[in-house]
């Protein structure tokens, strides 16, 4: 199974924290907690995308033919945001599926779906959830574009508590760019989607794709400042993610040249170091290659 993206969470049962890795197939989505001290890996969730139900509607998520990140989840990846395609007339809801198979439609909670065979169908879908809100977007009618972005807190689906703007922006420190930094060009630099995971309210692990190189940074959004984490420069560096108690990043890895390239995970202390390969794992990783592609 080729695998296409992992990070430290906390445990299953939510019993503290733990050094482990999730780690998400491409076809249907499979999260798996590794213990890479004991070896032991537990399937935390199993959500399968694309399918259809009975009535021959479409489920899809953003998770499959994408990059995959922890947007497409809720924070205990219990949910993941995803998308209703009606076989009838194609009409689209957002919300998100449940690990029992359930689908949340947001659309239909906030009571936007069509009410008949001859009123227009609705257009929505999902953007993927931050902390306890869920992101979704109104779609132009034809070309499917978004038109409007929403959110709405995951437990409160009602009109009244829906809220215009990027989910992934609220309460963080973006600029008036839409960006966490001014480049020296006077442009935008790290976008929500370069955003790999927030270490606190003014510093953020992104990803930085570069004249063919790839690099992980922490970027301190008060001083504007990029800090680097990784030791060296002959290997490609991806998808920082912190630790939940804050001491450790961890990140994928392959060397930028060589005949047989392999793809690991990596640990190195928050504070820089070296870091220390994740052993032991049954996963075969899927290397940078995808990252072109998006």
């Amino acid at each position: 199974m080729r695998l296409r993206q992992f990070w430290p969470v906390r445990s299953a049962g939510g019993a503290g924290d733990c050094k482990r890795v999730v780690l998400l197939g491409p076809k249907g989505v499979w999260v798996f907690c590794f213990n890479r001290d004991t070896h032991e890996e537990t399937l935390i969730a199993d959500f399968w995308i694309p399918y259809k139900d009975a009535s021959r509607d479409m489920y899809y998520s953003s998770a499959i033919g994408a990059i995959v990140n922890r947007w497409s989840f809720s924070k205990d990846y219990t949910r993941l945001s995803d998308q209703k395609i009606f076989a009838a007339n194609n009409e689209r809801h957002a919300g998100w599926q449940n690990v029992d198979g359930s689908f949340a439609d947001v659309t239909e909670n906030l009571g936007q779906q069509s009410k008949s065979d001859f009123e227009d169908p609705v257009y929505y879908r999902g953007l993927g959830f931050a902390g306890e809100n869920f992101g979704f977007a109104y779609l132009s009618n034809g070309s499917l574009l978004k038109e409007k972005e929403l959110y709405l807190p995951t437990g409160n689906l009602s009109p009244d508590a829906v809220q215009e703007g990027d989910v992934h922006k609220v309460g963080l420190p973006y600029n008036e760019k839409g960006a966490l930094l001014i480049s020296k060009y006077g442009n935008g630099k790290y976008f929500p989607r370069d955003v790999t995971s927030w270490v606190d309210a003014t510093h953020a692990i992104v990803n930085l794709q570069e004249e063919g190189n790839y690099s992980s940074f922490i970027v301190d959004t008060a001083a504007q400042t990029e800090i680097a984490y990784i030791p060296g420069h002959s290997r490609d560096n991806w998808n920082g993610v912190l630790s939940p108690n804050g001491t450790q990043i961890a990140f994928m890895s392959e060397p930028k040249s060589g005949i047989d390239i392999q793809t690991d995970i990596y640990i190195v202390p928050a504070g820089g170091g070296n870091p220390a390969k994740v052993e032991g794992h049954p996963y075969a990783l899927q290397g940078k290659d995808y990252l072109r592609k998006h």
